[in-house]
């Protein structure tokens, strides 16, 4: 009877009760009276004969201001917390401000299980659409799921195994087309980047320059190259020279100051 909205009072008395207390207690309808004489005999009365007896004297049991839930038995409007769901993702029933079950016309659907699911509302059949990494595949690609970042990982379909050639694939007809890759600068001008079969880009040396009669070749800088310059014959001695013989490709060396030991002062 409590879930009708009926509220149920038990007052010990006795076998007899005067008219006035009779009309106090009942608020002057002695059908809201049931006298029994023991608890057991209590405890036999069905809750749904309290629940008809009371609320059979209502002749509009809710009325037209309740928009939650109607208890047709007692007509008791039980206020509403939730509306009841629907199928449609393009109206959501929610709770407005008067308590009532109103439509919110924003499309909304749940949030799908799957890390890389969506869920999208199909705005002609109002059913909720899930998608996963495979709406991205092509014939040239396959998309899985990375449950840890919540992001599709592209496979592609075919196998990239040509050196210095890139692949470029029809996502249409999935066709490969192999397109020369050049190799890049190696920002030296000591060597040279290459495409070497079976191993791609490779660095490859610079070759000196030809070797030449009385020339020394620096060892290689990255900016300035081979450095091609003069043999150095000096000795530090000055009176001493020398010069480069570009026969021999060897440094000889005159004497320019011969002292005569028997004269001091003669310097020839």
């Amino acid at each position: 009877a409590t879930s009708a909205g009926v509220h149920v009072y038990a007052i010990i008395h006795g076998s007899f009760m005067w008219p006035e207390d009779l009309a106090v207690i009942t608020g002057g309808d002695p059908d809201k009276l049931i006298i029994r004489y023991t608890a057991e005999d209590l405890a036999t009365y069905d809750p749904i004969d309290i629940t008809s007896r009371v609320c059979s004297k209502k002749e509009a049991p809710c009325g037209s201001s309740c928009c939650g839930y109607c208890d047709t038995a007692c007509g008791a409007c039980v206020p509403i917390d939730q509306c009841e769901e629907s199928n449609d993702c393009r109206s959501v029933p929610i709770v407005d401000n008067d308590g009532c079950c109103a439509t919110q016309s924003t499309p909304y659907c749940p949030e799908p299980e799957g890390p890389c699911d969506t869920a999208t509302c199909n705005a002609q059949t109002g059913v909720c659409e899930v998608t996963g990494c495979s709406v991205f595949n092509t014939p040239c690609s396959e998309f899985e799921c990375d449950a840890e970042t919540g992001s599709c990982v592209e496979t592609p379909l075919y196998v990239d195994d040509r050196d210095c050639e890139d692949p470029q694939c029809d996502l249409d007809s999935g066709i490969i087309t192999w397109v020369s890759s050049p190799c890049p600068d190696s920002n030296s001008a000591c060597f040279t980047i290459e495409c070497m079969e079976g191993s791609g880009c490779q660095p490859v040396a610079v070759a000196p320059p030809t070797e030449e009669a009385c020339k020394d070749v620096l060892p290689c800088d990255d900016i300035l190259g081979y450095v091609v310059q003069d043999t150095d014959c000096g000795t530090g001695d000055l009176c001493v020279i020398g010069s480069c013989n570009l026969s021999t490709d060897a440094c000889e060396f005159e004497e320019l100051c011969v002292a005569n030991p028997s004269d001091k002062c003669d310097l020839n």
